[in-house]
């Protein structure tokens, strides 16, 4: 049974009560709201970066510019040696300069495995490079990198081995296009080659081709279908780029950013990676005939 209420006076006097308690309920359940770790289902605060808080709980405390600036204040240049391989063979050609210039030896290479594991490198991957550039993960004590370009077939015979004899990870960058051609790895090697827990399978094109010479659309395409044949054909994600012969441009780099790496090797020659430069990282080339490594790695 409903009961109205007709004396204005009556609704004058609930009127002025509730102009007087509002303000001061209002105040009161916004500090039981500060007070109380979580709102309403949702988490607590969660740590900054979690897929939590991005997903879920977004706090208004900073702008869209200040977090950029504050992942731009977290990043820096990071000294890491990145060792460039290619051939691990005797070179059967002696005549051929090229050729030798490109091969390292398999007793030579394990020289150069026995002393970074002596002298206590570490040996990590592209994705642990960035993060430590972006300054998301803490890099280790001596990190270092070793990459081997173009998929040979002799990195999956010889130098496999020796990486699993020292427990070092390294980095193979195919070329999807040359994978089961005389002298490259099969697909079949590939999937050996990720069962092993040591490597990372990255882009280095579909054909090998000059990339500063492509049309945008070809552009997109080597990068595109490389990194795709990759990331579906061995169940992996591919998040580095290398550039065929090491060319590059400015158009090249922001293409591979468009396609969805997060960092891309030349062969220009440093070992001090900027954040600025993410896109076109230097590396230590390797050169056939050379048993010793120390003097590139500055005696460490």
């Amino acid at each position: 049974m409903e009961v109205h209420v007709k004396s204005p006076f009556i609704s004058a006097a609930v009127r002025a009560a509730a102009g007087l308690c509002l303000p001061v309920l209002l105040a009161l359940a916004f500090v039981e709201v500060a007070q109380s770790p979580t709102v309403t289902g949702l988490p607590a605060a969660a740590v900054e970066g979690s897929n939590v808080e991005e997903a879920i709980y977004s706090p208004p405390l900073t702008s869209s510019l200040e977090r950029v600036e504050l992942l731009a204040k977290n990043e820096r240049a990071v000294n890491v040696p990145v060792l460039m391989y290619h051939y691990i063979r005797v070179n059967p050609t002696p005549n051929d300069t090229l050729g030798l210039s490109l091969s390292v030896s398999p007793e030579d290479f394990e020289k150069h495995a026995a002393y970074l594991a002596k002298k206590g490198y570490n040996t990590i991957t592209p994705t642990h490079l960035i993060e430590g550039i972006r300054g998301r993960q803490e890099l280790p004590a001596k990190p270092i990198l070793l990459t081997f370009d173009d998929g040979y077939q002799d990195f999956y015979t010889a130098a496999l081995p020796i990486l699993k004899k020292y427990n070092l990870k390294a980095t193979l960058f195919v070329v999807t296009n040359l994978v089961g051609k005389p002298n490259y790895v099969s697909w079949p090697m590939l999937h050996d080659i990720v069962q092993s827990g040591l490597v990372s399978i990255e882009s280095h094109g579909l054909d090998h081709d000059n990339m500063t010479a492509k049309r945008s659309d070809l552009l997109t395409r080597q990068l595109v279908a490389s990194k795709e044949v990759l990331e579906q054909t061995l169940g992996i994600k591919v998040n580095a780029f290398c550039y065929p012969a090491g060319r590059s441009n400015s158009i090249v780099e922001a293409a591979v950013n468009a396609a969805g790496y997060q960092l891309a090797f030349s062969t220009r020659y440093g070992r001090v990676h900027e954040p600025a430069s993410v896109f076109s990282l230097p590396r230590l080339r390797v050169d056939g005939g050379s048993p010793y490594i120390e003097r590139m790695l500055g005696f460490q």
